[in-house]
């Protein structure tokens, strides 16, 4: 069973994370730490290991926190 209390975060992945910082923001309560952009390292399925350029950011609120993660198309 799944304990909640333990949990980090929720990914939720967007195709516009300014649009929705916004939103997602507005709804939910929370305020964005500041936007990273950077390659990361990721496991496609069909592809394996590939570097994607992401930007993200996570809620400050917490304790479970919000990550909003924006990739390329596809």
């Amino acid at each position: 069973m799944l304990d909640h209390s333990q949990l980090f975060h929720i990914g939720i992945r967007v195709t516009d994370i300014e649009t929705a910082m916004a939103e997602v923001g507005k709804h939910a309560g929370v305020t964005w730490a500041s936007v990273q952009d950077r390659p990361m390292s990721v496991w496609l399925p069909g592809s394996g290991l590939v570097v994607l350029q992401l930007a993200l950011t996570y809620s400050v609120e917490g304790p479970v926190h919000l990550e909003l993660l924006q990739g390329p198309a596809g």
